[in-house]
């Protein structure tokens, strides 16, 4: 079932930051919501976050993001779409896609679970929050989505430390 009270107010917080014409990038797999209902464009042709697994697929999205530049970004959510398999979140699983939208965007706010970013050129500017029919948590943002569920793994994980290292002996009680 949508709730049509939250497809308003993110059309509404969407118009509001990202004005009526600019593409949107969602990283949530919510493509009915923001290329349907709310008829926005995408920011890139990777439409569904999945099509971008691959390292040179996540550097393509990543060019097309260079060139598009969307005002805002849906990095995470828990009340639509797919945010989420086989428990690794789509911006654990899409590094390098994360890593480049963490630079270049910053947390706006949370609306019914999903959270939006806005362009970092963009945030000493931005409007105040419009009126919505729940209000928008706009505190503790850059922790606001669940944790990741690795499970086992960083056991299959190599590391190569890295600069000076020091052994510290451990004894038992």
């Amino acid at each position: 079932m949508v709730n049509i009270a939250f497809v308003r107010d993110l059309g509404t917080v969407l118009d509001t930051y990202a004005g009526r014409h600019a593409p949107v990038f969602d990283m949530t797999n919510s493509l009915g919501y923001f290329y349907y209902l709310l008829a926005r464009r995408p920011g890139t042709r990777f439409v569904h976050i999945s099509m971008a697994e691959p390292p040179f697929a996540q550097e393509m999205l990543i060019n097309e993001l260079k060139h598009t530049r969307p005002p805002v970004v849906i990095f995470d959510g828990r009340a639509i779409g797919l945010p989420e398999w086989d428990g690794i979140r789509n911006n654990v699983r899409h590094y390098l896609v994360s890593q480049y939208l963490l630079d270049g965007w910053q947390p706006l706010l949370v609306l019914n679970g999903e959270l939006l970013m806005l362009r970092r050129d963009l945030m000493a500017a931005r409007p105040a929050l419009p009126p919505m029919n729940v209000p928008a948590s706009t505190t503790d943002l850059w922790f606001s989505s669940p944790q990741c569920n690795w499970g086992s793994v960083p056991n299959f994980l190599g590391s190569r430390p890295r600069g000076r290292s020091i052994d510290i002996p451990v004894t038992s009680l």
